[in-house]
């Protein structure tokens, strides 16, 4: 097959470039579930968003309802519920801007997740298949050498 040595070296060879690959798809996965970590905190934070706009509606209803009720008034019609229509309106509308904005950025740290596992998965795999190569195309130089493996001339003879 040919000398131990250079067979050795090709075995690092391949060897390097697969540990290589291991450590860059490692890398890749921590990268992942980074993002992964960071898509959840996001989307824990639009729901605290969306819960604090909620209260902030219900203050703003329940404050409307006290200063009605202290001038008499039930708050059923004219100023009143032109007033609540347009609170609710508007807490209707920053909600879904909200819910939209963190769900969005959610799915960009999803797919950016997906992302840096692909890029992990193929680094592996060229991890596999370049060192081979690379041994393949050695070896076969090796082959068309001559003379064959390491000799020397002793006294000159040889």
């Amino acid at each position: 097959m040919g000398d131990p040595v250079t067979m050795a070296l090709m075995a690092v060879k391949v060897g390097g470039g697969i540990m290589e690959a291991r450590n860059a798809k490692k890398q890749s996965q921590m990268q992942a579930q980074s993002y992964e970590r960071q898509a959840i905190a996001t989307q824990i934070e639009t729901e605290q968003a969306a819960g604090n706009r909620a209260r902030q509606y219900a203050d703003a209803m329940s404050t409307e309802s006290a200063g009605q009720a202290a001038y008499g008034r039930t708050g059923g019609g004219g100023t009143g519920r032109a007033l609540a229509q347009n609170q609710l309106s508007s807490y209707n509308r920053d909600s879904s801007r909200i819910l939209t904005a963190g769900d969005n950025q959610a799915k960009e740290l999803n797919q950016s997740a997906s992302n840096a596992r692909t890029q992990g998965n193929m680094a592996m795999m060229s991890g596999y298949v370049n060192p081979a190569g690379q041994a393949l195309g050695d070896y076969k130089k090796y082959k068309k050498t001559d003379p064959k493996g390491v000799k020397s001339p002793i006294n000159g003879f040889g």
